[in-house]
């Protein structure tokens, strides 16, 4: 197609894609080591008590260290919070390292690996603290046991200093800051669980996030010019 396209057109296309593939492969990114070391220190502060949550360290198993390794995750806290009242129990991975490694490995991905099924999915915002707002990619998964059917909802979302987002074209919206937090936040449900906006999830996030925020991000100062919302489309599909 681009032989029927000027010279000039073909040009600018191929500066784009390169562009982008420096970003990609960190030939020109913004990544900077000690930015992630102090993104590692910043999750060992991450509280095990948030409000009527109290939470429990998940043990890594070998296997999971292994894919730690393999996703190149610089620091990582996996806990159970459990409420107090409830009984209800939410799951969060949150890791952190350089963010071409961060912004990939996403649920709609890994858990279809482990044999899970994405039923659904969609994005989903939140207002918390200081009418900050969030937005998270929302789905629904299926596993088929032999013990019966496994379904669990997920919340994911990445964070550079801004806010917390879900983009579509990540890769490229997200590459730009030195160093990146991703998000999982996890519930076991019944198929009948269907009310995403009266999910105990949404309660968590509103009292995990005003309590994590400042320790993450010490500085309110943005580190980064996150891309708009159709140049990520459209430069991966240059690329």
């Amino acid at each position: 197609m681009l032989r029927v396209l000027p010279v000039v057109l073909a040009g600018v296309l191929m500066v784009g894609a390169g562009v982008y593939q420096g970003f990609m492969s960190d030939r020109w990114g913004r990544h900077d080591s000690a930015a992630v070391a102090r993104a590692v220190e910043a999750l060992k502060r991450v509280p095990t008590t948030i409000g009527e949550w109290e939470g429990t360290d998940i043990a890594p198993s070998a296997e999971n260290t292994k894919q730690l390794q393999i996703a190149k995750v610089a620091g990582v806290v996996q806990r159970d919070y459990k409420h107090r009242k409830t009984g209800v129990v939410v799951s969060i991975y949150l890791a952190t390292g350089r963010s071409q490694n961060i912004c990939v490995h996403t649920p709609d991905k890994c858990y279809k690996a482990a044999g899970f099924k994405q039923e659904e999915t969609a994005p989903h915002t939140l207002v918390y603290g200081d009418k900050k707002e969030a937005t998270f990619n929302v789905g629904k998964f299926r596993r088929d046991n032999e013990d019966g059917i496994l379904f669990l909802r997920i919340f994911w979302g990445w964070n550079g200093g801004d806010k917390w987002i879900a983009p579509t074209g990540r890769k490229y919206a997200l590459n730009w800051y030195p160093a990146l937090f991703k998000l999982y936040a996890i519930r076991q449900i019944s198929n009948q669980d269907q009310n995403l906006a009266e999910d105990p999830i949404n309660d968590f996030l509103r009292q995990f996030l005003p309590v994590v925020d400042p320790i993450l991000f010490p500085s309110s100062a943005p580190t980064a010019a996150p891309a708009t919302p159709d140049q990520p489309a459209a430069l991966e599909k240059a690329a």
